[in-house]
């Protein structure tokens, strides 16, 4: 489903926006058009750059919008949802692109990257015999230590690249998580750029598709791996990462605790964390400023 006109709260962004209309087509894809750049974006984390110009996707409890010019794409995605704020942190988000305007999967853009990757423990008792506590406060360091780096996947999810956000050239990506919110921002080149392992190589009026993926995770893979480590949830709270400028690294404040339900025992394990989640749009790239 789809929703215009005035946000009447603040789940998109913490300010009134008036939403833009979009048409959803079938198996649950978007089709949106990006708009003609007419103002300078910084990609920081903050959404007040965007304000009028983002899509509420009702259905996925989230908004988005992308700009365009020449040279350029810029895209935000904003979030109040727990749920969806959490399996963000913790299991990783994947922005795929199609050139071609479908869904086949060109190249990966993985950040956050997660705590699940720099935290996996096989089955079993941990072998250096840390408590809950212990284990606890090294899955919200990884999960702030996960806004630190991302990875460039090949169309099968294979790592192509892995960079320190203060050494990314060529595109500017940042995720900011304070308040409750979660806002992803970034910007890439339209046409090839030999600093990143990636070639978009599109022009303006072309459609593109665009998918986002939080990857799923079996039960019985996050069973064995929290079997007996007394872990009650993942990271939540104020967290912050940004690319470009030397300014990489985490931003925010550490923020409030584990996210999901307190207590030990991998039973407590919010369950909704793992079910993963996918949202594709087709974008067309504005051609030029409106006159």
């Amino acid at each position: 489903m789809y929703r215009s006109g005035l946000l009447t709260r603040p789940a998109a962004g913490a300010f009134l926006a008036l939403l833009l209309v979009f048409t959803q087509t079938g198996c649950g894809d978007y089709k949106l058009d990006s708009l003609w750049l007419t103002k300078s974006i910084t990609i920081d984390g903050d959404s007040s750059d965007w304000r009028g110009s983002l899509y509420y996707l009702e259905d996925d409890k989230a908004s988005i919008g992308f700009m365009n010019d020449g040279e350029n794409l810029y895209m935000c995605l904003i979030t109040q949802d727990p749920t969806l704020r959490r399996q963000a942190l913790s299991m990783g988000l994947i922005l795929w692109i199609d050139p071609a305007g479908g869904k086949d999967k060109s190249f990966g853009i993985n950040y956050p990257i997660g705590a699940r990757e720099r935290f996996s423990m096989g089955p079993g008792r941990d072998p250096e015999g840390r408590d809950a506590e212990q284990i606890q406060e090294e899955v919200r360091r990884a999960s702030l230590e996960s806004l630190d780096e991302l990875k460039f996947l090949d169309p099968e999810g294979l790592e192509l690249d892995r960079m320190k956000l203060e050494q990314l050239e060529g595109m500017e990506i940042a995720v900011e998580t304070s308040q409750g919110m979660f806002v992803y921002e970034l910007r890439i080149p339209l046409i090839s750029d030999q600093r990143l392992p990636f070639v978009l190589a599109v022009q303006t009026g072309q459609t593109i598709g665009i998918g986002l993926e939080i990857p799923k995770v079996e039960r019985e893979e996050m069973r064995q791996s929290m079997r007996g480590q007394g872990m009650g949830g993942l990271p939540d709270g104020g967290t912050g990462g940004r690319s470009g400028g030397g300014k990489g690294g985490m931003g925010g404040r550490p923020g409030g605790g584990m996210g999901g339900r307190p207590g030990g025992g991998s039973g407590n394990f919010d369950q909704d964390l793992l079910k993963g989640k996918k949202i594709w749009s087709k974008i067309h790239l504005a051609i030029d400023s409106p006159s």
